[in-house]
């Protein structure tokens, strides 16, 4: 089983949230390009390296946060029609879903993926354009990340918990 680091979007998210989808590479006048088996080809390697079982943190860009924690269940290929420029389609289910997304930042110093940067305050241009949209985690890596989403998911669920405890008259005293 491989970690992934998936970097789309939170409006990406709220299309399917079950479903991820990466491009594939282009000729020149805009067609896919194909192989030698007649299939298009992704535009990236590590596309085809996803297989069932996988982990995926799905990462929004530009919101720095991570929405949770996923399964990769099955490939598809341009099954969402919507999506035309990604058909290299990923079916997934939740494994830690958060309803209130972790702030990625929190943790930016802790990986290896940016240890190789000189100043790691340089850390988001390594998860821009498409070709950075997939990226693999070390083990160290994962165990950070889903050690974060779980604490977070927990606390979420406390406060569920401590909210549904107080009586509804002292509930409005408690959120002032």
């Amino acid at each position: 089983m491989d970690k992934w680091l998936v970097v789309h979007s939170l409006e990406s998210y709220a299309e399917n949230p079950r479903m991820i989808g990466f491009p594939a590479k282009a000729t020149l006048d805009g067609s896919l390009a194909k192989g030698r088996d007649a299939r298009p080809v992704p535009a990236f390697e590590s596309i085809s390296r996803v297989t069932p079982g996988d982990r995926i943190v799905y990462y929004c860009k530009g919101d720095y946060v991570i929405k949770g924690i996923y399964e990769v269940v099955q490939p598809h290929f341009a099954k969402e029609g919507q999506w035309p420029d990604s058909p290299f389609q990923f079916e997934t289910r939740p494994v830690l879903e958060l309803d209130d997304p972790y702030d990625f930042r929190l943790l930016v110093s802790s990986l290896d993926l940016f240890g190789s940067l000189a100043d790691r305050k340089w850390w988001g241009g390594t998860l821009q354009g498409k070709f950075n949209s997939i990226k693999r985690l070390t083990d160290h890596d994962y165990r950070i990340i889903e050690e974060a989403v779980a604490q977070a998911e927990k606390g979420a669920e406390q406060e569920q918990r401590e909210a549904a405890e107080v009586p509804e008259y002292r509930h409005h005293l408690l959120v002032q």
